[in-house]
């Protein structure tokens, strides 16, 4: 099995063309159709469907994309082990944090990983931008809102979800301290004055739907990272749409919460530590998890 060869099909399914694969990987274009010709011919199926507009994969081809994945993720872990062993270096573990983790509960957690006998790299971004990440491989687990009481999302994309906890806060509105809001008497029946601002967990559990039957504009800014979005509300009239954990975010700051009445529009979600089924998390990854869940039981209890 030629792990280039795999990795050159992989890049070419990622970047769309083989023109692009060749830029990123580097090399010539007319040495990557050769690599993929060769793997065509060796397992008998045709990966792509060429066109002027790029490369697409074909069925055979999604299905051999996804197993070479695997492959190239289990030869890189196996390799970083082994380079520890040679070396006596400690095990990496790579780990993704959505933007309540990011805010909330890492400044907590990273210094306690300086007891911990490994090393760890850390991506942060969306629910959907982390998924993407462990699909490729190139982190072991995420932590992130899941589903909650359906197998669907695991099994849709192969993952396995871990000890989860409940997600009980509802959704709130926030505004900086002399906000038009806090001078009326209703303020909730002004909301559609105000343009809005949250992050992309919050749009996905309201929805359209949810927005509009709050009185709420949809969301003309969206970011996955909760100190943008309170420097943002604090400097301006918008209103930021998030769970009471935003408190949390700038304690020092004079945001005023309003509540809101979202009974029956949230989509019911967990957190959850979320990693591949194609293999089990290290102890090194094991333990961060059980770190992780003694902060997200303090973030709980401060909601509740």
């Amino acid at each position: 099995m030629d792990l280039d060869k795999l990795s050159h099909a992989v890049t070419v399914a990622r970047e769309g063309s083989l023109s692009a694969a060749a830029k990123t990987i580097p090399m010539s274009q007319s040495a990557l159709t050769r690599s993929i010709q060769s793997l065509e011919k060796k397992y008998g199926l045709r990966l792509f469907e060429r066109s002027k507009n790029g490369a697409k994969l074909t069925p055979e081809g999604t299905v051999f994309i996804a197993a070479a994945e695997e492959v190239l993720w289990s030869a890189r872990r196996a390799d970083e082990r082994l380079v520890a062993v040679a070396t006596g270096q400690n095990s990496t573990v790579r780990f993704g944090a959505g933007p309540v983790m990011t805010a909330c509960i890492l400044p907590r957690v990273l210094p306690r990983l300086a007891n911990m006998k490994a090393n760890f790299q850390i991506r942060t971004g969306s629910n959907a931008s982390l998924r993407s990440l462990l699909s490729r491989g190139e982190i072991d687990f995420f932590v992130g809102g899941a589903p909650a009481g359906s197998d669907h999302f695991s099994s849709a994309y192969g993952f396995r979800l871990h000890p989860t906890w409940s997600e009980t806060g509802s959704t709130e509105i926030f505004v900086r301290a002399g906000h038009p809001l806090t001078e009326v008497s209703s303020p909730l029946q002004d909301l559609s004055r105000y343009p809005v601002a949250c992050a992309s967990f919050t749009r996905d559990r309201l929805g359209p739907e949810g927005f509009h039957a709050l009185g709420l504009q949809r969301p003309s800014v969206e970011v996955d990272d909760y100190h943008v979005l309170t420097a943002l509300v604090c400097a301006s009239d918008f209103l930021l749409i998030g769970t009471p954990t935003v408190r949390q975010m700038r304690p020092e700051s004079e945001m005023v919460m309003l509540s809101l009445d979202t009974r029956g529009m949230l989509q019911p979600w967990n957190w959850a530590v979320v990693s591949h089924s194609r293999g089990p998390l290290s102890a090194a990854g094991s333990a961060l998890v059980g770190v992780l869940g003694e902060e997200f039981d303090r973030i709980q209890a401060y909601s509740d």
